[in-house]
């Protein structure tokens, strides 16, 4: 706070004090990225004005499957996968109040799911070569968890299983 002394030759002397108040602004700028079916949480964050804030979204655009409570976290549970644009607002308590907007896009990606039952029966000492196959939102990257592939197979990040069995 700052302390100001203003003086007037023909009327009155006042001590006045003023605040400074740094701009309300939004912090957050990206999203994590939400998945089809399973539930959703993230906390929105504030940036200077005076606590405490309200959050809301937008009237006019309100996001499916998700809803923004006043503390600032945005929850739900989405149910198809895209991107969806979330517009919301910030209001701090100052006299009188601080008002900060911003628009966000928040990605739900399709639940990620292994579709290959079983793999095609390999020949020792003979060249193989088949694709694992799964659904989520590209791109997938496969690796081996555990253990080890038999012979001289490996698996490639896009989930070729190749090379050339000895046992």
């Amino acid at each position: 706070p700052y302390t100001t002394l203003f003086r007037s030759n023909e009327f009155a002397v006042a001590d006045l004090m003023f605040i400074v108040t740094p701009p309300l602004t939004i912090q957050t700028k990206v999203l994590p990225a939400a998945i089809v079916g399973t539930a959703y949480a993230a906390g929105l964050v504030a940036l200077s004005g005076h606590a405490p804030y309200t959050w809301s979204l937008d009237p006019t655009t309100p996001p499916t499957a998700f809803t923004l409570d006043p503390s600032g976290v945005l929850y739900g549970s989405p149910t198809q996968s895209g991107s969806t644009t979330i517009s919301v607002a910030l209001t701090d308590a100052s006299t009188p109040p601080q008002i900060a907007t911003t628009t966000l896009i928040l990605s739900v990606d399709a639940p990620l799911s292994i579709t290959a039952a079983s793999l095609p029966a390999a020949t020792a000492n003979s060249p193989y070569n088949t694709r694992l196959t799964a659904t989520g939102t590209a791109p997938l990257q496969w690796l081996l968890a555990s253990g080890q592939l038999p012979g001289s197979l490996s698996i490639a990040p896009d989930g070729t299983i190749s090379g050339t069995p000895t046992t």
